[in-house]
């Protein structure tokens, strides 16, 4: 374990990259019969906690220079004069981002309903299954706090053994020019006219 185990100085947790399942069976190894349950009692009394990925490593690892930093900065603090401009304004601000894609077919998805039976689903989620792939585009409206969501579709192409399409810029803009036709410009003009009556 000490090669596997990683800590926190500061509040003297542990954890470990090893599954219960892993350790129990390096366990039965030395000839020590455990369960995986055990295991996770034995590690908490030895002070190791469950942890997940945290994203808190910026510009991939790499160590900015002053000069970065204060590039980096001016650009924030640009934007943040764009985006109080544009409200004071009337104007939308939006935030885009895209969505986790999925695969389109009979396959495992997380959630429950009332049912006497479960869905069956697709043992694997193989791509060669899908008959496409769903791309879900999120726009939301800071300001007034909405959000909405697009759905392209990218087809399995068969012969060529690869999706038809993919999340492109193309398919950004075109989602937010729909956004924009779809009611964005109806509230901007609205919330334009409200400002120029204050």
């Amino acid at each position: 374990m000490q090669y596997e185990k990683a800590g926190d100085p500061m509040t003297g947790l542990f954890w470990t990259k090893k599954t219960l399942e892993k350790i129990s069976k390096e366990l039965a190894k030395a000839d020590i019969k455990v369960g995986k349950t055990t295991v996770g009692k034995l590690l908490k009394k030895m002070n190791y906690s469950l942890k997940c990925n945290s994203k808190k490593v910026s510009n991939g690892g790499k160590k900015l220079t002053k000069e970065e930093k204060l590039e980096r900065d001016q650009q924030f603090k640009y934007i943040e004069k764009m985006r109080k401009t544009f409200i004071s304004k009337g104007f939308p601000v939006i935030s885009v981002d895209t969505k986790k894609k999925e695969l389109i077919g009979n396959f495992k998805n997380p959630g429950t309903r009332y049912r006497k039976e479960g869905d069956l689903t697709n043992d694997h989620d193989f791509i060669t299954y899908a008959s496409g792939k769903a791309l879900p585009y999120g726009i939301y409206d800071v300001y007034r706090n909405e959000g909405f969501v697009y759905i392209g579709q990218a087809l399995w192409d068969k012969e060529n053994k690869r999706f038809s399409s993919s999340d492109t810029p193309e398919f950004a803009a075109e989602n937010i020019a729909r956004w924009w036709q779809d009611g964005g410009k109806t509230i901007a003009r609205k919330d334009t006219q409200r400002q120029k009556r204050f």
